[in-house]
């Protein structure tokens, strides 16, 4: 009788236990890294929502190339832009889909070259944002 069991093959619970753990962190591990790569793939999509929206505006200007700044500030205003006065207003949300900044660029002489155009697209509810800038050359 104490051959039989000695010679009983099977698992005790301690080596179920060990087994069941082991296989909980790999699972956990699989997890984490899922959920990870979820919220950043969602992340990017926002991200590249925003930054189409402000390579649409800027190719809106650049379909008016050359052009006065009241011009640009039409065409930027007629997509829902906000021009804002200050480089220190343009990251603050007004509720617009972007806000944009016109700065008059002006020769050695004094003169009017062009303007430099700062569009900032909100995304990620308002707590990050797309810069984009360029000059558009200014009518003779």
């Amino acid at each position: 009788m104490r051959q039989i069991l000695t010679e009983q093959k099977g698992m005790t619970l301690v080596e179920v236990l060990v087994s069941m753990a082991i296989l909980v962190i790999i699972a956990l591990a699989f997890f984490l890294v899922y959920t990870s790569a979820f919220s950043n793939t969602y992340a990017y999509g926002k991200k590249n929502a925003a930054m189409t929206l402000a390579s649409e505006a800027m190719e809106a200007l650049y379909a008016i190339e050359p052009a006065a700044g009241h011009t640009i500030a039409a065409k930027l205003s007629s997509l829902n832009g906000n021009q804002i006065s200050t480089p220190d207003e343009l990251f603050v949300e007004t509720g617009h889909d972007f806000n944009f900044l016109i700065e008059p660029v002006a020769t050695l002489n004094g003169a009017t070259s062009g303007h430099k155009v700062t569009i900032a697209v909100f995304y990620q509810a308002e707590q990050r944002h797309v810069t984009l800038t360029t000059f558009i050359r200014g009518v003779d």
